[in-house]
């Protein structure tokens, strides 16, 4: 049996901060929507301070936010850039972030405030701006956008930042539909599609979309591709539940490796990516320690 949500969340307000941090990247880099998490990020941070509940705050704009914690974020900004605090200028940069990248809703709701909003920056304006337009398009102009941008620049060439930037926004608004992506991504996967998608970017569609279908997929892709290992992990982890997804796990998660070799390979940037495929797929616990453990 998985974990329960409830029990993986409790850990965010543990004592040992390593044990905390597991547990907030199990959110973060995974975007589970989960809307309890931030509330105890503020608890932890509003019973401690910024400095000793987290040692980065990077995992910020990967949380999902509600209208009270839009509104906490929003309130902390002025004073934190006007303190001395030694790491200000870290947290301010993932608190803009992640006021910038909110929900479309919850910022539409907010955009006269936000708009002259001196704490945002230059850029920070313009990009709420942009993402609320983008997210009123329908689908088949968002899909037609982000096909055109593959067939200007191909599968091969390093993407330009403003494109990266665009089609970050497309692909946002392109969640909503999910259904009316399916065959496209689906063709992408198999590689039926024209030559000019690029495959990591389908496999990004899959997970950014949770379409469970692909799923199958995914995990021969990943097998498969090696170059795919963490594309497809990041999807699988993003689409899987704890319903019917754990059949594949020994599979995926030793790849003909032993245990041991196979914890190795989870280190470094990677490890969060690995640490929910496991919990996904393995079925194990989240000990109270932090550490994951097999079933």
């Amino acid at each position: 049996m998985l974990l329960p949500i409830d029990e993986v969340r409790r850990g965010l307000l543990h004592f040992d901060r390593e044990v905390c941090e597991t547990v907030i990247d199990f959110f973060a880099l995974n975007e589970i929507r989960d809307a309890g998490v931030m509330s105890l990020v503020i608890q932890r941070i509003d019973d401690s301070n910024w400095h000793e509940a987290f040692s980065s705050y990077d995992f910020l704009p990967g949380l999902l936010q509600s209208k009270e914690s839009l509104d906490w974020l929003i309130g902390r900004l002025p004073s934190l850039l006007h303190s001395q605090h030694g790491m200000r200028g870290h947290i301010a940069a993932a608190i803009r972030n992640t006021i910038i990248n909110a929900d479309t809703l919850l910022l539409s709701q907010r955009l006269r405030e936000l708009l002259s909003a001196v704490a945002l920056g230059e850029g920070g304006r313009p990009a709420i701006i942009a993402r609320i337009e983008a997210a009123s398009l329908p689908p088949g102009d968002l899909f037609g956008r982000l096909e055109s941008i593959c067939q200007e620049l191909g599968p091969d060439s390093v993407w330009p930042s403003d494109q990266i930037q665009l089609s970050n926004r497309l692909i946002e608004g392109l969640r909503r539909y999910p259904d009316a992506c399916k065959q496209q991504v689906t063709q992408i996967l198999s590689q039926r599609a024209e030559d000019y998608w690029p495959l990591e970017l389908g496999v990004r569609l899959a997970g950014e979309l949770r379409l469970r279908d692909t799923v199958p997929l995914l995990i021969n892709l990943l097998i498969e591709e090696e170059w795919l290992w963490e594309d497809c992990a990041q999807a699988l982890g993003r689409i899987g539940s704890d319903d019917g997804l754990d059949q594949h796990g020994h599979r995926i998660l030793f790849r003909g490796k032993t245990e041991d070799q196979a914890f190795e390979d989870f280190g470094g940037e990677a490890g969060a990516v690995a640490f929910t495929v496991n919990v996904v797929f393995d079925g194990g616990v989240l000990r109270q320690d932090g550490h994951y453990q097999p079933a």
